[in-house]
């Protein structure tokens, strides 16, 4: 039971916060529907999809060397006071395989990058009446209004 609530309580959170990281995107999809601008849809959409990507992925490599290192998840009060220090970032760049961490970060990206464009050609390729996109438009508001306020 109570591992049902934990984890029903986290697919909660979770839901919020992807919610909010498809917040733009569900703007843009708004924005396309009044609009014929395909190409600001494909440049933006795109855009977002690549930062949001590497912003998350850093994140989280840094999370597991954080881990590895101090047997605890991240904790931006903790960064902080370590990124005031001068020598900080000397011992990161000599203690932590940083440059592989960036390959590896990119590597990420690309992939979902690729996925992306992949699930968004066979989208395109399906929906193509009118109505059909104004009903997936009005589901993704309704998800995202209902998930942005946790359930």
């Amino acid at each position: 039971m109570l591992y049902t609530r934990s984890f029903l309580i986290g697919l909660r959170l979770d839901g919020m916060v992807a919610s909010y990281l498809m917040l733009p995107l569900g703007i843009l999809m708004i924005i396309k529907l009044f609009t014929n601008d395909e190409l600001f849809y494909k440049y933006y959409s795109r855009a977002y999809i690549i930062l949001s990507s590497l912003i998350i992925s850093l994140i989280n490599i840094v999370d597991v060397f954080v881990f590895h290192e101090f047997d605890t998840h991240l904790s931006f009060l903790k960064l902080r006071s370590y990124a005031v220090q001068k020598n900080s970032m000397a011992f990161i760049f000599e203690e932590y395989p940083v440059f592989p961490a960036i390959v590896i970060l990119l590597l990420f990206t690309w992939g979902i990058f690729t996925l992306y464009r992949i699930v968004n050609t066979a989208i395109q390729e399906k929906t193509s009446s009118i109505f059909k996109k104004s009903l997936g438009l009005t589901l993704t508001i309704i998800m995202l209004g209902t998930f942005s306020r946790g359930g």
